[in-house]
């Protein structure tokens, strides 16, 4: 299948928000977690890691907080380790290890899969298709 220049370059720039390389924000959404009942807090403290690192681990997070993708909070009840990740490029990357804080507490949210038709149907007016 061969891809519309003129229309991909078209669409890059209606939307040229959604294709820039930085780290985006979820504009007019706010998430909601549901926690179970009588549910606990968890604190977790920062796990070791490499000190060859370190620097470059507060750098990362230097820059996610002036990004206003994290904020810096006084205190809280709930906090989650996190794990870094050296990239090809030696930079950082920090993950959130939400698996051993948040994921045993939330509630169960019964979300039906579509069918194999209704998927069929919604991809029936569909244009371009990727297979990667």
């Amino acid at each position: 299948m061969q891809l519309d220049t003129d229309a991909c370059i078209s669409v890059m720039s209606e939307y040229p928000d959604v294709f820039k390389e930085i780290i985006g924000k979820c504009k007019g959404f706010k998430a909601t977690l549901y926690v179970k009942e009588n549910c606990q807090p968890k604190f977790f403290k920062q796990r070791p890691f490499l000190y060859s690192i370190q620097s470059r681990v507060k750098n990362e997070v230097k820059r996610l907080v002036d990004m206003e993708i994290l904020e810096r909070i006084e205190k809280s009840d709930w906090a989650t380790p996190i794990d870094p990740v050296i990239k090809p490029d030696g930079n950082v990357r920090i993950f959130g290890d939400f698996k051993v804080i948040l994921n045993p507490v939330l509630e169960d949210i019964d979300y039906p899969l579509p069918g194999m038709k209704d998927i069929f149907v919604k991809l029936s007016d569909g244009k371009f298709f990727s297979e990667n």
